[in-house]
């Protein structure tokens, strides 16, 4: 799977998973800020989500925020997701 799929399927799921109107979502946003509503339980509710389109385990991946804490954005997440997916595929 490639960054740029991923990263479709996370403005997918976000999409999904919001009230609001994200027809034009970039993948510079950051999800935990920047989209009304999105808190701890929209976290879990995403990374399910995530994981079941994906076809992947993400409950040991912080996909919402970096090593020192700040917010990702969707790119990075998508990033970190990918990452996560080629560390797996190599230690099969």
């Amino acid at each position: 799977m490639s960054a740029n799929e991923i990263v479709k399927t996370i403005c997918d799921v976000l999409r999904e998973l919001s009230a609001e109107d994200l027809d034009n979502l970039g993948d510079e946003v950051k999800p935990w800020g920047d989209i009304a509503g999105f808190d701890s339980l929209s976290r879990v509710e995403f990374e399910v989500e995530l994981g079941a389109r994906l076809g992947v385990d993400l409950e040991d991946v912080a996909i919402d925020r970096d090593d020192l804490g700040h917010r990702l954005s969707i790119h990075e997440i998508g990033q970190k997701v990918l990452k996560g997916l080629a560390q797996r595929e190599v230690t099969k």
